[in-house]
């Protein structure tokens, strides 16, 4: 048996687009391109028609990385796991800000981001909402320990 037929929500990122917008910088609309923003997108609409999704005690996706060859016995996974978490703490998205001491470069906690004030649209309050169910179900939190 292969392991993706034991997993009914696969996932297909693009690293290459996602790539383009750590190069282009960011701007409004092509968070949708990132990881993060293609996870979210592929996955918001099945999860919630599924409430038990979040309660795997496993993996929550199967990767499946556009044009690249890999078989995910749960290294792809956790690859897209990494790229969401470094996404979160750069300017690709629109979700987190460095903390003020970190900003300033002194003090504490200056590796530290916190929510970005000014994101209250729908659409990020809606990825913020499942930034926080995956979160909360154990599902990213080793890479992530600096928001």
């Amino acid at each position: 048996e292969k392991p993706n037929e034991s997993y009914d929500v696969d996932v297909t990122l693009d690293r290459f687009k996602a790539l383009s917008v750590k190069e282009r910088g960011y701007e409004r609309g092509n968070e949708v391109d990132t990881v993060f923003g293609q996870l979210f997108t592929q996955l918001t609409d099945r999860a919630e028609g599924l409430p038990a999704f979040w309660f795997r005690q496993e993996r929550l996706w199967q990767v499946v990385y556009s044009g690249e060859e890999g078989y995910d016995a749960g290294g792809l996974y956790n690859d897209s796991i990494s790229h969401v978490c470094a996404e979160l703490q750069s300017g690709a998205l629109s979700l987190f800000v460095p903390c003020s001491n970190g900003i300033g470069n002194l003090g504490d906690n200056r590796d530290k981001w916190v929510p970005r004030p000014q994101a209250r649209s729908a659409s990020q309050l809606a990825m913020y909402h499942f930034l926080v169910r995956c979160r909360a179900f154990g599902h990213l939190w080793w890479p992530f320990s600096s928001i």
